[in-house]
């Protein structure tokens, strides 16, 4: 009886793929990518809580596969991975973490029109100990669930023109009170002109809608101006401006300026964004989040690879009386090397501090050493 439901259940997903598309069923490529990852890390105060910094070091596995069907038209991929973390000065029940994560994006496309799906479901159960980001702000931990869906369509209206629209939800839930779960819905449009082979013009608008448990709820629309420019072979520029209303006709600005640009071996960009956040579970309400950020990365020495990069982050209630601001800085100095063909490894430091006012953030200045071993391997393919 068993065989019977599994040969069931294996011909009902072989009749969904080739309702989707006949193309996928005719073999054309499939492939699998394994990878596994280890990690050690030195944590300076691993627990954002005043009462209870310390310092801890933590160890990492993360095994992960993509698969992925390739057809003319489009393809198909999903993904898994599963990280176990293990705390060695934690002496809370959750010394040892296991953090899931898997996705799935489908796309398809014709002469003069493109569509796709996609979802994605985000576990990470670290209790309330070890810190971590959340919108670029360090909060203690808890157990976080984010499950999110989208779907995308573009239409080519001619050479130079072309329009796409999307939709995106996201559901972020916390199992500590001190959070405040939410659910966003977000559709937006765009409309591209090619002006020539070095520039493009874009005009976007967008409707944000954020539901929050327990709060209120909000509501924001945008509308924004892009420009694309390459100047040359090596470097690309891309500047917007705009204009957002949120809940209570509170009006902001919308700004962001890329500059990105290659050296000898290398690369160098820097970053300017002014936009709209959900206020990641910390706010109890949509915020307004400046960010400012300048990289560079370059080969040293044969497989010998560098990377130095700076940042800061402000963010703040974009409802009037909302008291929550939060102002970070982070830096990061890093080297990678190339052990074997298949193994790469790199060593990291970390220096992040933050400024906060705000429910359930605190100020606070931590370091991390992170040494890292990850595999590099081909694609397998099974035809």
């Amino acid at each position: 009886m068993p065989n019977i439901w599994k040969r069931v259940k294996q011909g009902a997903i072989f009749y969904v793929l080739a309702l989707i598309s006949p193309e996928m069923i005719n073999a054309m490529p499939f492939t699998a990518t394994p990878q596994l990852q280890f990690s050690e890390r030195y944590f300076e105060n691993f627990d954002a809580r005043t009462n209870l910094r310390s310092d801890d070091y933590i160890s990492s596995a993360v095994a992960s596969l993509q698969l992925e069907y390739k057809f003319p038209q489009g393809h198909l991929g999903t993904s898994y991975s599963f990280e176990s973390t293990y705390s060695r000065n934690n002496n809370l029940t959750n010394k040892f973490n296991g953090n899931h994560s898997g996705s799935l994006d489908y796309t398809y496309g014709a002469r003069r029109w493109s569509a796709g799906i996609k979802g994605s479901v985000v576990s990470t159960p670290s209790g309330e100990s070890i810190s971590q980001l959340n919108e670029g702000v360090l909060i203690h931990g808890t157990d976080f669930l984010q499950e999110s869906a989208g779907v995308n369509g573009k239409y080519l209206l001619s050479r130079q023109w072309d329009i796409s629209m999307s939709y995106d939800y996201v559901n972020n839930e916390y199992t500590s009170v001190q959070y405040v779960d939410s659910e966003t819905h977000s559709a937006s449009s765009s409309l591209v002109e090619t002006l020539s082979s070095f520039d493009q013009l874009a005009l976007m608008g967008g409707v944000n809608y954020f539901r929050y448990k327990p709060g209120s709820n909000s509501k924001s629309l945008t509308s924004n101006v892009q420009w694309t420019h390459r100047a040359g072979e090596f470097t690309v520029i891309q500047a917007g401006a705009g204009v957002g209303v949120t809940t209570g006709w509170s009006v902001f600005g919308l700004f962001d300026l890329n500059l990105n640009r290659k050296i000898e071996r290398g690369s160098v960009s820097a970053d300017y964004s002014r936009n709209m956040g959900s206020g990641g579970g910390m706010a109890g309400t949509s915020t307004i989040n400046q960010q400012v950020t300048v990289s560079v990365s370059k080969t040293l020495w044969q497989d010998l690879n560098g990377n130095i990069s700076a940042s800061y982050g402000d963010s703040i209630g974009a409802i009037p009386g909302s008291n929550y601001h939060a102002r970070s800085w982070n830096n990061t100095v890093g080297l990678s090397y190339l052990l074997l063909k298949w193994l790469n490894s790199s060593l990291s430091y970390i220096h992040y501090d933050q400024d906060t006012e705000g429910r359930v953030t605190e100020s606070l200045r931590s370091n991390q050493f992170l040494l890292m071993l990850s595999t590099n391997l081909s694609p397998w393919r099974p035809f």
